[in-house]
């Protein structure tokens, strides 16, 4: 004996399958302020501010990373995907100065105790600076 499933109820297990995966990848994602600080390749201490939106899909724009004096440069975020606790971050448009280097290329963000782990890395896949940054509270 066949058993046949009716096209609205295998749609409506496709549409719950999705927005599972979603959630799930949404979940991963860390969001608000975070910032802190890595030593550049000269022993110069250089702030990052980073931004990330809540809940986005992969391809969405998702925010911006900001680095301070000495570097003074900067990108906006695309998510890439999510795997398990790590989120990959595309960088839009070209970086100037200091981050040249990383013009397509992106971000591996995961949770880290109270914060996240920063690995940004070049569009050749070589890794640049690992960052621990901290979230954005009133007062800090």
């Amino acid at each position: 004996m066949t058993r046949r499933v009716s096209i609205p109820f295998a749609a409506g297990l496709l549409a719950l399958a999705l927005t599972s995966a979603l959630s799930a990848a949404a979940a991963a994602q860390p969001a608000g302020e975070y910032r802190g600080s890595f030593d550049d390749t000269g022993g110069r201490p250089v702030p990052v501010l980073l931004h990330i939106d809540a809940g986005r899909a992969i391809g969405d724009a998702a925010g911006s990373i900001r680095f301070q004096e000495p570097w003074a440069c900067g990108f906006d975020l695309q998510v890439a995907g999510v795997q398990g606790e790590v989120a990959t971050y595309s960088f839009t448009r070209a970086g100037a100065g200091r981050c040249t280097p990383y013009t397509q290329g992106y971000a591996r963000i995961q949770p880290d105790g109270l914060g996240i782990d920063v690995q940004l890395l070049k569009k050749d896949n070589s890794a640049g600076p690992r960052i621990f940054l901290s979230p954005v509270t009133r007062g800090n």
